[in-house]
């Protein structure tokens, strides 16, 4: 299944995963890109992370 990279919109907004029901890391995550999570990027629940290139920090 394709992975998007994702995390909260703002800080103060705690979205949490319906599969772990832990809260989506302020650093970002990788998730599957499903109707939940397209549905959350949709609203502006979460936005986007760039991926950096390997070897980058």
């Amino acid at each position: 299944m394709e992975t998007i990279n994702i995390k909260p919109a703002q800080a103060d907004i705690k979205v949490r995963d319906p599969e772990t029901f832990e809260f989506l890391s302020e650093k970002g995550e990788a998730k599957p890109r499903n109707a939940y999570w397209l549905a959350r990027l949709r609203d502006g629940d979460v936005v986007m992370v760039e991926s950096k290139p390997k070897g980058e920090k």
